[in-house]
């Protein structure tokens, strides 16, 4: 300080380096408090993100409507509160920018899956509301069953095996392939004629007939299911099908030779392919319709199914979610399938079979909940694997 100064300059000069120090304060004090208010904010969200998917899960394993009714109306409040507060803009954005589009109608967290831009919403054939959420995953470029099972929280790939009707020992995805994702470990099943919630988990390991009929809105195990509705069973397991031949390597296909037991019948006409005494006490469990192109007829245990007609094989191996399967090819551009097989062949691939000749052991393969035989029958020659639409309703033409 120079002694000499006049008091007037010292005071401006203290002024001018009072303003500049004042600012660098205030700044550096502004920057802890933005980042404090930053870490406050976070932790907030993550908490009231925790105490949301607590209530949306309790919500799903509630074990009375009084306590489902009590939470909507708090979901119901908490939403008005939220939109009216600008929150709600928000999160659509992000939705929307994901790639995400979910359908009116559906309850659950979205939080689970609207980073993923390869999921997309599922909309039930009969266009029934969900009480829960499924959806549709685009496989990526070199993703595995494990990769997308991590993404939704899946404790393994055996639900997104069952709910596609993959290959039980040997499952194959492909990039593009479009798969349906459970909304959390279990099993899906798709309800036949007469069928009820009781009916519904039989053969599933694990089934818990209180949690299904609260889950999937039902009213009493006897409840009478509309058929394809999607029910689905929290925590069920479906054992592996064993094949009635072991195969080594297990899964893998097996071929057996038997003599030619086939009847010659005219072109164009069929026989029951379960007409065998060997298949006796079957039973027809499913009919035919838009959204199910077939007919089913099942046997506890299986049999063996014989050829409807004449005509050479052009399939006899894994056929997705028909899983093992065999295709006739017959005159008049006639072509019969027979799905669910349980990987043991008596036909290979360009063999000329008759009527009645061993085609297939009856299995559970694919995407099946019970042993039986898939018919199918398409005219000219159409695609009958791959042209779901083009498949005609077998009864009538194919005695069974």
């Amino acid at each position: 300080m120079d002694l000499n100064e006049e008091p007037s300059q010292l005071q401006l000069r203290q002024i001018t380096q009072f303003f500049p120090e004042l600012f660098m304060y205030i700044r550096f004090r502004g920057r802890q408090i933005r980042i404090w208010f930053i870490l406050i904010f976070e932790f907030l969200i993550i908490i009231s993100t925790n105490i949301k998917k607590e209530i949306v899960k309790r919500m799903f394993w509630g074990r009375n409507s009084f306590y489902r009714q009590a939470f909507h109306f708090i979901i119901l409040t908490m939403t008005v509160l939220t939109f009216f507060n600008g929150v709600a803009g928000r999160i659509a954005g992000e939705t929307t920018n994901s790639g995400l589009n979910i359908a009116q109608g559906q309850v659950g967290s979205l939080d689970m899956i609207q980073q993923y831009a390869n999921a997309k919403s599922f909309t039930v054939r009969t266009g029934d509301e969900l009480p829960f959420e499924l959806h549709t995953h685009v496989v990526a470029e070199g993703e595995t069953l494990e990769d997308i099972a991590a993404l939704y929280n899946l404790n393994d790939a055996s639900p997104i095996q069952w709910a596609n009707g993959l290959d039980p020992f040997r499952p194959k995805i492909s990039a593009g392939q479009e798969l349906l994702i459970p909304p959390m470990q279990g099993v899906l099943k798709e309800a036949k004629s007469g069928d009820t919630p009781q009916k519904i988990i039989k053969g599933v390991k694990n089934a818990d007939l209180i949690t299904v009929l609260e889950l999937n809105d039902l009213a009493s195990e006897d409840e009478i299911i509309d058929e394809g509705r999607i029910i689905f069973i929290p925590n069920g397991d479906i054992p592996k099908p064993a094949p009635v031949v072991a195969a080594a390597g297990g899964g893998a296909p097996v071929v057996l030779s038997f003599p030619n037991s086939g009847i010659d019948v005219p072109p164009g006409t069929f026989i029951n392919p379960l007409g065998d005494s060997s298949c006796s006490g079957y039973s027809y469990s499913r009919g035919w319709s838009t959204y199910h192109t077939g007919v089913d007829l099942a046997r506890s245990g299986g049999c063996w199914i014989r050829a409807a007609g004449p005509g050479t094989v052009s399939t006899a191996r894994w056929c997705g979610s028909l899983g093992f399967c065999t295709v006739i090819e017959h005159a008049d551009g006639l072509i019969t399938l027979y799905g669910h097989g349980n990987g043991t062949f008596a036909v290979s691939e360009g063999q000329v079979v008759q009527a009645g000749q061993k085609i297939m052991y009856m299995g559970n393969t694919g995407r099946s909940f019970g042993t039986h035989l898939h018919l199918s029958l398409t005219a000219n020659n159409n695609n009958i694997i791959n042209c779901y639409s083009c498949r005609i309703n077998p009864s009538g033409i194919i005695p069974f």
